[in-house]
């Protein structure tokens, strides 16, 4: 029973999409999470400590990957499933180095695009062994999956089911390179946050998000008078696939006044 209780499919929302799409009003997909506190609970489902960024701290509750559609003015639940901490591992004990700290590979001096793509296959083959290895059980007898897992999960069940979205939104949490691939397999436009410390390679050169947008004079940034501040789009290679990154500066969002936005 509790594995059922996992997942939470909202049939009545999934059949009103198509009904507010069919009046010509055109949506789009949100990924995010959120964690709902839960301090007096001892004996629910899914409960257990993680970090609240909202209340920043530590709260006892169950954590919720989701999925909504919005227009903008209207907002519908799609998807959502519980995600749960896989148990603890025991770290082993690592003695402590000494003398000069071994040189780690070889220097990248190959930037041609045969090469960006063999590394990054070797880096995706050494990932896949390493996710095998550490996948694990939970006490419910299902394998632990991350909340990058879930999202792939929830979007794959959503265009099974016929719902029709040309865009998708996330933070940068999701932006992880099987996602991106999923999304763009199946034909939606993806647009993210980023972070500012973010490696890509633009002109020929590994540089990081705020190196890219240092290199040209604010001044030179487009003024857009309905968001009241100034953005450029860089064309940029993110692992084997171009993406194009678009600084915003002078921004009024109460988050930050500047901040990197991604999208295929």
């Amino acid at each position: 029973m509790l594995q059922g209780l996992s997942w939470g499919i909202s049939q009545a929302a999934i059949l009103s999409v198509p009904m507010v799409e069919a009046l010509g009003i055109e949506g789009y997909l949100i990924i995010d999470d959120v964690l709902i506190p839960k301090p007096f609970a001892s004996k629910i489902a899914f409960c257990f400590w993680d970090h609240d960024h909202s209340l920043r701290r530590h709260t006892f509750g169950q954590r919720i990957v989701f999925i909504v559609w919005s227009n903008g003015f209207l907002t519908t639940r799609l998807l959502f499933a519980f995600w749960q901490k896989g148990p603890k591992a025991p770290q082993p004990k690592r003695r402590p180095k000494r003398g000069r700290a071994a040189a780690r590979g070889r220097k990248i001096t190959d930037f041609s695009q045969r090469g960006k793509l063999r590394r990054a296959t070797y880096k995706a083959r050494r990932k896949a062994l390493k996710r095998a290895k550490r996948r694990v059980r939970l006490s419910s007898g299902v394998h632990q999956r991350s909340k990058n897992q879930l999202a792939r999960i929830l979007v794959w069940k959503l265009v099974r089911r016929g719902i029709r979205a040309k865009f998708i939104l996330f933070d940068n949490w999701y932006a992880s390179k099987e996602n991106l691939a999923l999304f763009e397999r199946l034909g939606l436009y993806w647009v993210s946050r980023t972070k500012e410390n973010a490696k890509v390679y633009f002109q020929e050169q590994r540089l990081s998000v705020r190196s890219v947008g240092a290199q040209i004079k604010k001044a030179n940034y487009h003024y857009y008078s309905t968001v009241g501040a100034r953005v450029r789009s860089f064309e940029v290679e993110l692992g084997d696939r171009l993406v194009r990154r678009t600084v915003i500066k002078d921004d009024t969002a109460p988050e930050t006044a500047s901040h990197q936005v991604s999208d295929n």
